[in-house]
């Protein structure tokens, strides 16, 4: 049985290399604009879950 090998980005080609990139790209667009939108109330949990752990822990 042969042994799996990590294939890194050498044995990518041009194309796949770019798609990879484009991909990327969009997931860091797709993730900003999610963080915009509910950026104020993520925040507002954050700080409550934050206040709650501090309390438990009693810092």
């Amino acid at each position: 049985m042969r042994a799996r090998r990590w294939h890194g980005i050498d044995d990518e080609t041009g194309a796949e290399v770019l798609e990879w990139a484009v991909v990327t790209v969009i997931l860091i667009v797709a993730t900003y604009a999610i963080l915009q939108a509910v950026g104020s109330e993520f925040g507002a949990i954050a700080g409550a879950v934050l206040y709650r752990i501090r309390d438990f822990v009693g810092l």
